[in-house]
Parts: C-alpha cells; sequence; structure tokens
C-alpha cells in the first residue's frame, strides 16, 4: 500500500471515529413546558397511554439528540398522572418511575408512554372508562439516558446547572401560565386531541380547538393566546383536512413558537 493511500485511509478512519464519537456523546437536556393546572390528557389503548408534551433545549452548546432519543426525569419537577374514574373519583400518581420518555420530534416534542403494566406493579388496577392525563410540575427537565462507553458523558456539573440555575432562568419564558407559553401549550392540547388515524377522514380542527378552550377554566387562557392558537389553525386551512396533515402543520408551526421562544431564553442568558 502506498504511502499516501495509508495516510488517506488513516485520515479517513480518524474522520469516521471522531462522527462516532459525536454522535454516541450525551445530548442536550431539555425542560419540559409546566402544565400550570392543565393536565394534557392521554391517548390510550389495551396496552397502556401515551400523550406528546412540548419541550426545549437548556444546552446551547451540546449536540443536539436525535428522534427517539431515551430520556429520563432530572432531579427537580417531574410528571404527574391522574386518573379519573368514572364515579368522579381522580387520584394523582407520581409518573417519573412509572412513565418511558422519548424525544418524538425535533427539540420541541417527546412523547411519554405509560404502559399499564407499571400501574398494575403497583397493584393500581385500570377500568375500561378509566381515563388519565399528564401533568407537567413546574422547573422540570429530562435528562437523556446514559450509555455505556459515552466519549463525553453529561458530568454531575453540567447537570446542576441546566436542571438549577438554567431551568429556573427558562421558567420566566417557559412555566409563566401566560402569552406565548400558554399558546403552545394550548396547541400541544390540540394536538393530543387530533384523532390517533392515519386514514382521510375529515376532521373539525377549529371546533376541536372550541372544545378545548371551552373545558379550560374561564380566565386561565390569556385571550391573546386563544388568538395566537387560533392564527395557527388558519395557517393550516392550505393542508388536508385530516388528522394526519393537520397535526403535521400544528406540530410545526408549534415547534416554530417554540424555537422563538428558546432564542428569548437564550438571550436572557447570554448564550450561556
Amino acid at each position: 500500500m502506498h504511502t499516501s493511500t495509508r495516510i488517506l485511509l488513516a485520515a479517513l478512519i480518524t474522520a469516521l471515529s471522531l462522527v462516532t464519537s459525536r454522535a454516541e456523546a450525551a445530548p442536550q437536556i431539555l425542560g419540559l413546558v409546566a402544565s400550570n393546572g392543565i393536565p394534557t390528557p392521554m391517548s390510550c389503548d389495551r396496552s397502556g397511554c401515551t400523550a406528546l408534551l412540548a419541550s426545549f433545549c437548556l444546552q446551547e452548546v451540546r449536540d443536539a439528540p436525535a428522534d427517539g432519543q431515551v430520556y429520563r426525569p432530572g432531579p427537580v419537577g417531574g410528571l404527574d398522572l391522574i386518573l379519573a374514574r368514572p364515579d368522579g373519583t381522580h387520584m394523582t400518581i407520581g409518573a417519573n418511575e412509572l412513565a418511558a420518555i422519548n424525544l418524538y420530534e425535533g427539540l420541541s416534542t417527546v412523547q411519554v408512554s405509560l404502559p399499564f403494566s407499571a400501574l398494575a406493579a403497583r397493584g393500581i388496577g385500570v377500568g375500561k372508562d378509566d381515563t388519565f392525563s399528564l401533568s407537567v410540575r413546574d422547573g422540570t427537565s429530562v435528562l437523556p439516558a446514559a450509555i455505556a462507553n459515552d466519549p463525553d458523558p453529561q458530568t454531575p456539573e453540567e447537570i446542576a446547572l441546566a436542571t438549577g440555575p438554567m431551568r429556573k432562568l427558562a421558567a420566566k419564558t417557559f412555566d409563566t401560565g401566560s402569552g406565548d407559553a400558554d399558546a403552545a401549550q394550548l396547541l400541544g392540547l390540540l394536538i393530543n386531541a387530533l384523532p390517533q388515524t392515519e386514514d382521510s377522514a375529515p376532521v373539525a380542527v377549529h371546533r376541536l380547538l372550541e372544545r378545548i378552550v371551552a373545558g379550560i377554566e374561564p380566565g386561565r387562557l390569556s385571550p391573546q393566546a386563544v388568538a395566537d392558537a387560533q392564527r395557527i389553525v388558519r395557517q393550516c386551512e392550505p393542508f388536508p383536512a385530516t388528522a394526519l396533515a393537520q397535526g403535521f402543520c400544528i406540530r410545526a408551526l408549534q415547534r416554530d413558537m417554540l424555537a422563538e421562544m428558546n432564542e428569548e431564553y437564550w438571550d436572557a442568558a447570554g448564550g450561556s
């Protein structure tokens, strides 16, 4: 093998190893937008329930996670599962150790999955008419699951900074229960309320949004937050009137809104 060929091969191997290392390094810690008294209804089948929650980036310097990245709740805040029985009784259960969390799309959406088997293991039975919703506490963050041989794992100092001072600063943008935070959450409720189907049956998104707003305590949402959500629904009118197409459009515009909020947060943080 010629010297030049060996050098080229060595350079290629080095480049590939660097790419692999970057890909395997722990990605960003994320924050979850607080529920502020408006839990997200979950979609359920025979095996369990799922919900999509709005998220944002807490670490600008870390690489973005890939879709499907596994996360776990951080040391502050957390998730609560609200189980509603047909007789009107409710049960609130800490869900940090029950639910699986995966990045669903971009940096703006995580999927939380709750298998009924996890509830059964705690002696909690589930009836066919029970309903479930998920509440995000103030200050909640989620950490990427640690992997073996990670060349650049999250350090205790990084975790403490992201889930402590940085998450507290982010609360001023994402946990306010007003303005864009409310609009983003309202869009999240709409996304979760869309039928879980890929067929071409039409869906009346405007009416679905109206029903969601009507079911929220009067005065809890600002008129501006409702108007912003309505505006985004109107922007999606050129898309086919199916749950699949409308969901894609609304998620994309919610993602844009959350990205702008993330920029505001980074500006306040001084690009930390």
